[in-house]
């Protein structure tokens, strides 16, 4: 499962009640503040590379105007997060 948000994406500034929702949309704008290029951002909650739509095996950066973060929050070890930023 992948959430995707564009650049002034009207789901970023609407009210929700989920926590999740309410976390990862604080994380999208902070990136597009701070990455100017950054088009799109793909939230990959599974936390498979391979459910990303963007992620290619052996890849070390995200294509142009991409940003891709790979997130899992269960599992026994917690908490993991890989992002891939463009270069």
């Amino acid at each position: 499962m992948s959430t995707l948000y564009r650049r002034g994406d009207v789901r970023l500034d609407a009210p929700t009640t989920n926590h999740s929702d309410r976390y990862w949309r604080a994380q999208a704008r902070r990136i597009f503040a701070v990455w100017a290029e950054v088009q799109q951002i793909e939230i990959v909650h599974s936390g498979r590379r391979t459910d990303s739509r963007f992620y290619t095996r052996g890849m070390t950066h995200a294509p142009r105007a991409i940003y891709i973060i790979i997130a899992s929050t269960g599992g026994a070890w917690g908490k993991s997060r890989v992002d891939f930023r463009p270069v």
